[in-house]
Protein backbone atom coordinates (compact mmCIF):
# COMPACT_ATOMS: atom_id res chain seq x y z
CA UNK A 1 0.00 0.00 0.00
CA UNK A 2 2.72 2.48 0.84
CA UNK A 3 4.29 1.71 -2.32
CA UNK A 4 1.10 3.07 -4.49
CA UNK A 5 0.30 5.85 -2.26
CA UNK A 6 3.84 7.30 -2.53
CA UNK A 7 3.44 6.71 -6.73
CA UNK A 8 -0.01 8.21 -6.54
CA UNK A 9 1.84 11.17 -5.01
CA UNK A 10 3.87 11.07 -8.56
CA UNK A 11 1.43 10.15 -10.93
CA UNK A 12 -2.38 9.20 -11.12
CA UNK A 13 -3.81 6.85 -8.49
CA UNK A 14 -4.42 4.27 -11.79
CA UNK A 15 -0.87 4.54 -12.79
CA UNK A 16 0.47 3.84 -9.72
CA UNK A 17 -1.89 0.87 -9.32
CA UNK A 18 -1.31 -0.52 -12.85
CA UNK A 19 2.17 -0.50 -12.30
CA UNK A 20 2.22 -1.65 -8.93
CA UNK A 21 0.00 -4.53 -9.73
CA UNK A 22 1.94 -5.53 -13.06
CA UNK A 23 5.33 -4.88 -12.15
CA UNK A 24 5.64 -3.67 -15.38
CA UNK A 25 9.39 -2.81 -15.95
CA UNK A 26 10.27 0.31 -18.24
CA UNK A 27 13.01 2.32 -19.73
CA UNK A 28 13.61 6.17 -18.70
CA UNK A 29 11.65 7.41 -21.66
CA UNK A 30 8.35 5.76 -20.40
CA UNK A 31 9.77 6.92 -16.63
CA UNK A 32 9.83 10.71 -17.52
CA UNK A 33 6.08 10.41 -19.63
CA UNK A 34 4.63 8.57 -16.34
CA UNK A 35 6.46 11.73 -13.97
CA UNK A 36 8.67 9.66 -11.75
CA UNK A 37 11.79 11.33 -12.52
CA UNK A 38 13.18 14.67 -13.56
CA UNK A 39 16.34 13.87 -16.11
CA UNK A 40 17.91 11.85 -17.75
CA UNK A 41 21.65 12.21 -18.54
CA UNK A 42 24.34 10.57 -20.62
CA UNK A 43 27.27 10.38 -17.44
CA UNK A 44 24.76 9.97 -14.35
CA UNK A 45 27.60 10.02 -12.52
CA UNK A 46 29.02 13.24 -13.02
CA UNK A 47 25.38 14.73 -12.94
CA UNK A 48 25.17 13.54 -9.50
CA UNK A 49 28.37 14.70 -8.26
CA UNK A 50 27.85 18.16 -9.64
CA UNK A 51 24.90 18.61 -7.35
CA UNK A 52 27.16 17.33 -4.10
CA UNK A 53 28.30 21.33 -3.75
CA UNK A 54 24.46 22.71 -3.70
CA UNK A 55 23.47 20.09 -2.09
CA UNK A 56 26.40 20.57 0.91
CA UNK A 57 25.73 24.24 0.71
CA UNK A 58 22.56 23.96 1.64
CA UNK A 59 23.10 21.89 4.64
Amino acid sequence: MSATASLAQLTSIDTAKLLTMTGEVFDAERARSLGLLTGVDDDPMAAATGTQPEFRDRA
